[in-house]
């Protein structure tokens, strides 16, 4: 009957711990990805900064352009070079940021997960211990048990109980 008990509280404990250990994960997760969503907001911010001033300089190049065609065709695919470069260095720049961020949090959830695994092995450890020593505890009263019922048995002899059964029933008559 202890060692149902005992046993029960250790799966109520595991599952207790597993439940505390998803939680933690799922706060950890839900905060990089707060984190992310606020990095992506502010890279999106200085695209649209960067795309608005190409724009800009973009019209700023046509309206000066001279009044000859010959000289705003070049202009033009000079320019149109030109905006066609901002465009894959900023893309790359995004690219490098993601990276960077997916390695970041690579990196944490490692981290985690490593903090994770020594935590559980150190409650393994102590409920090993803590099983160890209740099986030794039940062992002890196993024998203890098993001495008193010896004890009893030799305290008072077959014959003595069986008289002391005829009496009482004797009296109960």
């Amino acid at each position: 009957a202890l060692t149902a008990k005992y046993r029960d509280m250790l799966q109520k404990d595991n599952l207790l711990i597993q439940r505390t250990t998803n939680m933690e994960h799922m706060e950890r997760e839900n905060e990089s990805l707060k984190a992310q969503i606020n990095v992506l907001s502010k890279e999106l911010e200085m695209a649209k900064e960067k795309l608005h001033t190409a724009e800009q300089a973009w019209e700023q190049i046509t309206k000066l352009g001279g009044d000859n065609a010959m000289d705003k065709a070049p202009k033009a695919i000079t320019n149109g070079e030109i905006l066609s470069i901002s465009k894959k260095i900023t893309m790359l720049e995004m690219k490098e940021l993601n990276e960077r961020q997916r390695a970041e949090h690579s990196q944490r959830m490692s981290d985690h997960l490593r903090n994770t695994l020594k935590q559980i092995e150190e409650r393994n450890l102590e409920l090993e211990t803590k099983f160890a020593e209740l099986t030794k505890m039940n062992l002890e009263a196993q024998k203890v048990e098993e001495e008193l019922r010896d004890e009893l048995s030799k305290s008072v002899s077959k014959a003595v109980s069986d008289a002391d059964r005829q009496q009482i029933m004797d009296l109960e008559k």
